[in-house]
């Protein structure tokens, strides 16, 4: 409710610049950088047919980028989302030639993307379109120096031992 006169002026409203909406990205990376980065097409969402496409893109970039890893074995890392727990995806996986390394259930402390890639560098940002944030996010990720992925994966072997050390316990810092 709210006091009013008589003859008041209107109560003035602020215009809201519409932004860009949810934009999700999947990335794979490695000590040496980027090796895959897709973005889903807007309001569609993950499922195991897309995730298995993804897979197949990523082995794709791997013989790309990394010629002759895929023979020496490629760790995959991921969490426990029902898409990578699937029928398909496990099977796309074993067909790819990737090992996957064990997730702890509830873990979100341990996976690399939340703590470490673009954490800071979106916040309080804004952008018109969904192209200008793919655009900026794969300029970011890509002019990243040398030391930054290694320095990624360090963070993470510190954040698994941890995680041992408090037999398999939340880790926050």
């Amino acid at each position: 409710m709210q006091w009013k006169h008589k003859t008041p002026p209107a109560p003035v409203k602020f215009r809201v610049q519409p932004s860009a909406g949810k934009v999700i990205a999947t990335v794979f990376w490695d000590c040496h950088g980027i090796l895959l980065v897709e973005y889903m097409a807007h309001k569609s969402t993950v499922t195991a047919d897309v995730y298995v496409n993804t897979l197949k893109s990523l082995r794709d970039a791997i013989k790309e980028k990394r010629r002759g890893l895929l023979s020496r074995g490629v760790m995959l890392l991921h969490d426990n989302a029902p898409v990578h727990k699937a029928k398909k995806p496990q099977a796309a996986i074993a067909e790819c030639g990737f090992q996957e390394m064990n997730h702890p259930p509830y873990s979100p402390d341990l996976a690399p993307c939340d703590y470490f890639l673009c954490e800071k560098h979106l916040w309080g940002r804004r952008f018109s379109s969904d192209t200008d944030i793919q655009a900026d996010v794969t300029m970011w990720l890509e002019g990243q120096d040398s030391g930054f992925y290694p320095a990624g994966m360090s963070l993470l072997l510190a954040k698994w031992n941890k995680c041992i050390e408090l037999n398999g316990g939340y880790v926050e810092k």
